[in-house]
């Protein structure tokens, strides 16, 4: 199994809720410590993560950021992602493929964007962004999908091809 697929599945680790989480750490703890049944997950990126923004803003609610949860797993591994085969996909209003090759990727606004090369045409140096909302692994072919958020187009499915 790849080191990213393997460091993604695993995040947070006992040792990273700990040191960078800090539960139980008063205004230290991270906002995005969440638990899922009996084990800590990040929800920075997900879907939660706007509507637990809004619940602390609300309700006064002081605790850190403490780091960019999974995004950061993906820029650490990135060298693991370079060259690898990237598609884009949507559905609507017709169903669209666009097929790239890896070259980097960058965080901000709680959001990892990565950067292919689509070849030739209108698209060749689209900029991606991706969402962990819905994000998942597999395993056959080994691969990293992600929900995908393209300003000024529809949202559709980005799969990385480890």
């Amino acid at each position: 199994m790849s080191e990213i697929i393997e460091a993604l599945r695993s995040f947070p680790n006992e040792s990273h809720v700990n040191d960078v989480c800090k539960p139980y750490c008063s205004k230290e703890t991270c906002l995005f410590l969440v638990m899922r049944g009996s084990k800590p997950k990040c929800a920075l990126g997900s879907i939660s993560a706007p509507i637990i923004n809004v619940w602390a803003i609300n309700r006064n609610v002081v605790l850190s950021r403490n780091c960019d949860g999974p995004f950061s797993v993906v820029v650490k591994h990135q060298g693991e992602l370079v060259g690898k085969r990237v598609e884009y996909e949507i559905n609507f209003p017709k169903k669209e493929t666009w097929q790239g090759v890896f070259e980097k990727t960058f965080v901000g606004n709680e959001i990892v964007s990565i950067a292919s090369n689509w070849g030739d045409g209108p698209n060749r140096n689209r900029i991606i962004s991706l969402t962990f909302a819905n994000f998942c692994t597999q395993d056959n072919p080994p691969a990293l999908i992600f929900s995908t958020l393209l300003l000024r187009d529809m949202p559709g499915v980005t799969t990385v091809f480890l």
